[in-house]
């Protein structure tokens, strides 16, 4: 009895467990994306307000564009800022084929007419953010690219960059696993306590019961001979 009421509590604790795992997982999941991509918006945020107040010291337009346009950010500088016009035309672009050029029909791979929306959005609030897709020039793939963009009054130009956020899954499971690893080992460590605890409380439960119950089997004994006949059968 004793034993059938630990292995059913080690069950209930093992499936408590693994049901809290799956629900931690998940949650974990969705505030780690959360939190790293407010991470991403601030930093943008800042980046852009850089390249922004750059632009408003410049003594010139022309100044304050090469000195933009020859700003990177980013592991290998690969990340850059470009340069709206109140047309739609990019006077700063890394891209040879967009700079200079009328980009109101610029159309994202999820079908939305980015440099329109941006100029909406300047036009409106001075500022915002825009999520769209395109295509990486690193990895070839198209992916979720996040912008940001803000009006410059000085000189009737927006300003803005963007970062891809196909990395933020990839930091969301690596973060995840060196979780998870970290938890296996307390949970671990747990049941190895429960089952050391468990196997003394087994073993003194047996010696206790082997105690008591040896008393009754010589009394079983003693009735057993006296109902043979022997009379000359003793108790203790």
């Amino acid at each position: 009895l004793v034993l059938t009421a630990i292995l059913s509590t080690l069950l209930i604790v093992f499936l408590c467990v693994f049901f809290s795992l799956s629900g931690i997982k998940k949650n974990n999941q969705e505030v780690l994306n959360q939190v790293l991509f407010e991470e991403r918006e601030n930093k943008l945020i800042e980046l852009t307000d850089n390249a922004r107040t750059v632009l408003q010291a410049s003594p010139s337009m022309d100044i304050g564009l090469k000195s933009v346009s020859a700003m990177r950010f980013g592991d290998d500088g690969e990340n850059y800022f470009f340069v709206l016009d109140e047309k739609g035309y990019f006077l700063a672009h890394p891209d040879a084929n967009l700079a200079g050029r009328d980009a109101t029909d610029l159309l994202s791979a999820d079908n939305k007419y980015i440099v329109r929306q941006m100029l909406k959005g300047a036009r409106k609030e001075g500022k915002g953010f825009l999520t769209y897709v395109w295509e990486n020039p690193i990895t070839g793939r198209k992916a979720e690219k996040l912008t940001f963009f803000k009006y410059v009054p000085k000189w009737k130009l927006i300003v803005g960059t963007g970062v891809y956020n196909e990395d933020i899954r990839k930091i969301v499971l690596e973060k995840e696993q060196s979780m998870n690893g970290k938890l296996k080992k307390d949970i671990s460590f747990t049941l190895l306590i429960i089952l050391f605890f468990s196997a003394c409380f087994i073993l003194a439960s047996m010696v206790y019961s082997r105690k008591v119950l040896s008393p009754v089997k010589e009394i079983a004994g003693f009735a057993k001979k006296l109902g043979m006949g022997d009379l000359t059968a003793e108790l203790k």
